[in-house]
């Protein structure tokens, strides 16, 4: 019985010993503490709290007050909201992706080829100008950074159609390691040895932003006559058949440069050849009370396209040696 008492009293005198004391201990002078926060002992803090946090009751300044937590869940809300919206971007497959840390736009760069020269990367311009009707490839300046040189095409329906397809072109400065890589990758290539730049047509130099600049498109085929160049591109080609605003359809026009005989087309002709190629013909618009509304603009089309055909065909007259008509034609089908 006596150490069963004594297991029970100890812990209670224990316990009276403490609330003894903090009922002795000196008060807490909260007056040197007006913001609510000892600054005079902890500092003033560095970064504030974000204002979203608290609810701070009337038109006071913000320091002048004691921040008090809000009791409801706005916050909460926001959080959830912004969550909801960058769930959405995250899904949206046509949205490009951003580089958050310089907030520019990160296009999806897949490398097609390492060749040897500008002439080589002119073939492969001319392949893919078959993807959109063998239509010329736009060029864009040149660029230069610390340690190469790109070059930039584009769709030749980016302008007016929207084609996001691209290409890229970079030539590193250091033309050895380049050299290396483009053996690398065409093993059958090699002139010596392993994985070694020996070829008397390789460009083994170092170069720099003073050596080495963009040029125009008429002299890159003689800059880069022997540079190794790293052709990429990005996404695919869209929109081709989309509607054109202002003059003919781009892809009548280059099926009109393609094939001469086109230029001859008829009226019922034209509209057949839209028809089989699926082109966009419907105008969207908005009318008084915001509702879009579809115009079906066949015969517009199909008259731009007539008057490009007539234009064309009379500038094409005036040079000697161009067959439009019945022997153009048979000159296309062999």
């Amino acid at each position: 019985m006596l150490c069963a008492t004594s297991s029970f009293t100890v812990p209670f005198r224990l316990l009276t010993v403490l609330v003894c004391r903090a009922s002795t201990a000196p008060a807490l002078d909260m007056s040197r503490f007006p913001n609510g926060r000892p600054d005079n002992i902890l500092g003033s803090p560095r970064r504030p709290l974000p204002t979203s946090h608290f609810a701070v009751a009337g038109a006071a300044d913000v320091d002048d007050q004691a921040p008090t937590y809000s009791t409801d869940s706005a916050s909460e809300e926001d959080h959830a909201a912004a969550s909801r919206r960058a769930g959405a971007r995250a899904k949206d497959p046509s949205r490009r992706p951003v580089n958050p840390k310089d907030g520019k736009v990160r296009v999806p760069w897949v490398e097609y080829d390492i060749v040897q020269g500008w002439p080589a990367v002119e073939a492969i311009f001319k392949t893919f100008s078959l993807q959109c009707d063998c239509a010329s490839l736009i060029s864009r300046n040149g660029k230069s950074s610390s340690c190469s040189v790109t070059y930039r095409m584009e769709c030749a329906y980016s302008n007016r159609l929207g084609c996001k397809w691209q290409c890229r072109i970079v030539i590193y400065f250091d033309q050895e390691a380049a050299a290396k890589q483009y053996l690398r990758k065409h093993p059958s290539k090699h002139t010596s040895g392993p994985f070694q730049a020996d070829s008397p047509a390789l460009d083994r130099t170092v170069y720099c932003r003073q050596s080495m600049f963009p040029v125009k498109q008429e002299l890159r085929g003689i800059v880069h006559a022997n540079h190794v160049c790293f052709v990429a591109t990005a996404f695919v080609h869209s929109n081709h058949t989309a509607y054109n605003h202002s003059g003919a359809h781009p892809m009548f026009e280059s099926f009109c440069n393609l094939h001469a005989y086109a230029l001859n087309f008829k009226r019922f002709e034209i509209q057949q050849w839209l028809e089989d190629r699926k082109i966009d013909v419907f105008h969207e618009g908005t009318d008084e009370n915001g509702t879009i509304v579809r115009t079906n603009q066949m015969g517009v089309v199909v008259d731009r396209c007539k008057r490009f055909a007539e234009r064309f065909r009379a500038a094409a007259e005036n040079d000697t040696g161009v067959n439009n008509g019945y022997e153009g034609k048979l000159l296309s089908l062999c």
